[in-house]
């Protein structure tokens, strides 16, 4: 067992109070080291179970825009690049033969939602 002798903990962290100094602080932190990672969507499912009949990624989350899941995911991204400096944060889609053709048509369709391909 690679985890015997390992106990689980939960993490210790700080309350920070929105917009103060300590939360500006950390917010210029986060901008730096974001520019170091890279993001990764598992898009491999339908929506069948939610009863959506459609590749999940599709899905509305937000309910006054009707943005799609896919499209709030990369401008969450395209936001990190432009309040980081970075110039493009690196997305890798997850798919499964069930969701690729519906998934590069969504992304066609909406010319990647603004992200360079």
């Amino acid at each position: 067992n690679p985890l015997e002798g390992w106990t689980p903990s939960v993490p210790q962290g700080d309350l920070l109070e929105a917009h103060s100094e300590e939360w500006r602080a950390m917010e210029r932190v986060g901008l730096r080291e974001v520019g170091a990672c890279a993001f990764v969507l598992v898009a491999g499912g339908l929506g069948e179970r939610l009863g959506y009949d459609g590749i999940k990624v599709s899905l509305p989350a937000e309910s006054t825009t009707g943005t799609c899941y896919l499209e709030l995911y990369i401008k969450t991204i395209l936001a990190f690049e432009r309040r980081s400096a970075t110039t493009q944060l690196p997305l890798c889609l997850m798919l499964s033969k069930d969701t690729e053709a519906a998934t590069r048509a969504l992304l066609k369709e909406h010319n990647n939602f603004g992200m360079r391909a």
